[in-house]
């Protein structure tokens, strides 16, 4: 299956269970216009009520994973108070959408990850970078300020005083000093990052779908994202459930489990 959205700008597409959402500009290096932010939550709304799909990785197109912002378009969409609030609204629930999901996200970084590209890399689940990756939250360098749900999931992975460093100075940083902040969980040889997260998520459709949307509700309540009101009830309800009946007993009889919930 594959889906357009935002005239080209996003692909979705879907194979194995996976859904691959590749930001699709590059010709200025998959830098996000309005169009696909506003696209955003329209992608992963497909994605969410896909039962079917059980994982997404979030990639570019080309040689680079989102250069942010696409600053041909600032003087319209910031030109009045009234478009500038649009405007970070609608960044604002494109990063949602991915945060949100039910299902884990993943991101596959190659090239230049800048400003905004970084905001979508952290609202993915688990990060895989190319040793080439560059990456740099640039604001300071434009006069502009880093919309309050980017920074505030900044300074949660790499901690007040690294994230004050970053915006303060806009500086470039490769990966393996986003690998030591945290920025990214795993570098691999420059080109690999989309096989790499391929293979995790993988191996995350072959296990308890049940046990992989609770626990991620959970750690998004832990991280201050907020956790679904019912994680609570799949706690209670996962001794009952088809997943843990299954499991428990492909234990017992030694064989590999076979999970249905969806």
């Amino acid at each position: 299956m594959k889906t357009i959205f935002a005239q080209g700008g996003l692909i979705l597409e879907v194979e194995h269970g996976i859904a691959v959402v590749t930001v699709n500009n590059p010709e200025k290096r998959n830098a996000l216009n309005q169009a696909m932010w506003q696209a955003l939550p329209d992608v992963f709304q497909v994605i969410e009520d896909d039962r079917d799909i059980l994982a997404s990785i979030v990639t570019g197109s080309g040689d680079h994973f989102a250069a942010g912002a696409d600053i041909s378009e600032f003087e319209h969409v910031f030109g009045t108070p009234d478009a500038a609030t649009h405007s970070y609204h609608a960044l604002a629930n494109g990063l949602k959408a991915i945060s949100r999901s039910s299902k884990p996200v993943l991101a596959a970084i190659e090239g230049f990850c800048v400003g905004g590209g970084v905001a979508i890399a952290l609202a993915c689940d688990i990060r895989f970078a190319g040793a080439a990756a560059r990456f740099a939250i640039t604001p300071a360098k434009l006069g502009f300020v880093y919309p309050l749900c980017a920074t505030r999931r900044l300074v949660r992975t790499v901690g007040a005083s690294k994230a004050s460093r970053l915006l303060f100075t806009g500086r470039l940083f490769d990966a393996q000093a986003a690998l030591a902040m945290n920025i990214v969980d795993q570098t691999v040889p420059t080109g690999g990052a989309f096989a790499a997260a391929w293979q995790e998520a993988l191996e995350i459709t072959t296990v308890s779908q049940f046990s992989v949307r609770a626990a991620k509700s959970m750690i998004r309540g832990h991280t201050g994202g907020g956790a679904l009101p019912q994680v609570e009830m799949l706690l209670l309800d996962t001794v009952q459930g088809v997943d843990f009946l299954e499991g428990s007993a492909a234990f017992v009889e030694k064989r590999a489990p076979s999970f249905t919930y969806r």
